[in-house]
């Protein structure tokens, strides 16, 4: 995923930089809450323009391309994936009578950064995929955690 930022853009993400990392998860909140709602709360923002002692105007500029920069990589996060599956079932056998054993297929085309796309097939049985889910929750979970962000910031500050 390549996000192309405009140099305002950039600009008004130097401002966030410049900020207390403290303040980094509600400056997010607050560019979520502008997604959502599609307003800004002018009064919390120059309440936080004050207490940082930065112009507000900036300070919601700011807030702005952060929402912009969230909504840009969420819609290509969506556009880089499609799925589509059905579900196969076998429901017996000469030899197993009365038996049913449900499959799952599913099919997922990718899109890389480059433009070019891929078709990947997973056919499994129904515990596997439950047991996949399962994986791919925890590790959704554990890009949540402290030492996660620690690195990814690590990682940002190189690239």
């Amino acid at each position: 995923m390549l996000l192309v930022l405009s140099d305002t853009e950039k600009a008004h993400l130097a401002f966030v930089a410049t900020l207390p990392e403290a303040t980094y998860p509600d400056l997010l909140r607050t560019a979520v809450t502008t997604l959502t709602t599609e307003k800004q709360t002018g009064k919390s923002v120059q309440s936080a323009a004050s207490k940082l002692q930065v112009e507000s105007e900036a300070l919601t500029s700011s807030i702005a391309t952060l929402a912009a920069c969230l909504l840009n990589a969420a819609e290509a996060v969506v556009s880089t994936q499609s799925t589509g599956w059905r579900i196969e079932c076998r429901t017996g056998s000469r030899a197993l009578r009365n038996t049913i054993s449900p499959n799952v297929f599913t099919q997922w085309t990718t899109t890389d950064a480059q433009g070019s796309k891929s078709e990947h097939h997973l056919n499994c049985d129904i515990s596997t995929l439950a047991h996949i889910t399962e994986k791919l929750q925890q590790a959704q979970q554990e890009l949540e955690t402290f030492h996660s962000r620690k690195l990814l910031r690590s990682l940002n500050r190189i690239w």
